[in-house]
């Protein structure tokens, strides 16, 4: 399909809005048999960030979860502030934690407090964790942080990674769009607050997620 051919089903076919022509095309190609050429999936990817994550396609929760650290900007009297965040890739289900702690070591405590005990809970275990790494220092933390006690203990893989994950960068965007970093409030524990409500409002929301095992 040429842009050409694109413009004239926009035409055809009322799509006037950017979702509707994305979700259009990924039909075409999971259904019609529809090659898809660069330029397409650019403009997919644009719209809806997970398209870049399709490789990967576990069969079960906690098969596979991505981690990525987002933001790093200054908020207000907290200075920079980092968002942890883990993805499962098989439902799309997000745990995310603030903290003025940019170290792996942050996202680990999330790991073992947090997102662990909700999979053991459910009879669940993690296998893979894919780490979007951001320069060298994390890498050797991880390789440090392996070592230790905390970390093998939980009997999974870690895995680094130089790939940007599409569901990080989406929950990003959902983030900016709903006025997350506006007007922050004057304590951290209100802040991190207002970050767990909007993650839940997220996870309720995401499509994936619902189509999947719910929590």
């Amino acid at each position: 399909m040429t842009l050409n051919d694109l413009e004239q089903l926009k035409k055809e076919c009322n799509l006037d809005n950017p979702d509707t022509i994305c979700n259009t095309l990924v039909r075409l190609s999971t259904h019609g048999g529809l090659k898809l050429n660069s330029r397409q999936v650019s403009y997919i990817e644009r719209v809806n960030p997970e398209f870049r994550d399709q490789d990967l396609a576990p069969a079960r929760l906690g098969e596979l979860l991505v981690y990525g650290r987002l933001f790093g900007r200054g908020l207000g009297v907290f200075g920079r502030v980092y968002l942890h965040v883990f993805a499962d890739m098989y439902t799309g289900h997000i745990f995310g934690r603030l903290s003025q702690d940019k170290r792996v070591s942050a996202g680990l405590s999330l790991l073992t407090s947090t997102v662990i005990p909700s999979y053991q809970s459910r009879n669940y275990a993690i296998d893979t964790i894919l780490h979007s790494t951001q320069n060298d220092n994390d890498i050797d933390e991880i390789n440090s942080l392996k070592s230790s006690f905390a970390f093998s203990a939980q009997s999974l893989q870690w895995l680094s990674t130089r790939r940007n994950f599409g569901v990080l960068e989406k929950l990003e965007r959902y983030l900016v769009q709903n006025s997350f970093f506006e007007n922050p409030p004057a304590l951290f524990k209100n802040l991190q607050s207002r970050l767990e409500r909007r993650i839940a409002k997220y996870n309720a929301s995401n499509r994936w997620f619902a189509r999947r095992i719910i929590y």
